[in-house]
């Protein structure tokens, strides 16, 4: 059974493991969100499994990232003319 935690667990784990560990909560949250650490989104929370977060920080570059990157700022064209259609 995949053993899936908060943030908050994963880096309580962590320190666990390691109690000098550079890996703040805050750089932790930071890499889930923006794709880097493979996670799920289970209403506001995001559940990591403990087993890829390991894997990663072992800088194994062959895990994937599995959860959608923030959305990007898209340019809006103003300068269309309203009163084409008329």
């Amino acid at each position: 059974m995949t053993k899936m935690r908060t943030i908050d667990q994963a880096h309580d784990y962590l320190m666990e493991k390691d109690s000098e560990t550079a890996l703040s909560k805050t750089a932790l949250r930071r890499l889930v969100i923006c794709g880097e650490i493979p996670s799920v989104k289970v209403g506001k929370k995001y559940l990591i499994n403990l087993e890829i977060l390991e894997k990663f920080l072992s800088l194994d570059k062959n895990i994937t990232a599995q959860t959608e990157k923030p959305s990007q700022i898209q340019k809006i064209d103003t300068r269309r003319n309203l009163y084409a259609n008329k």
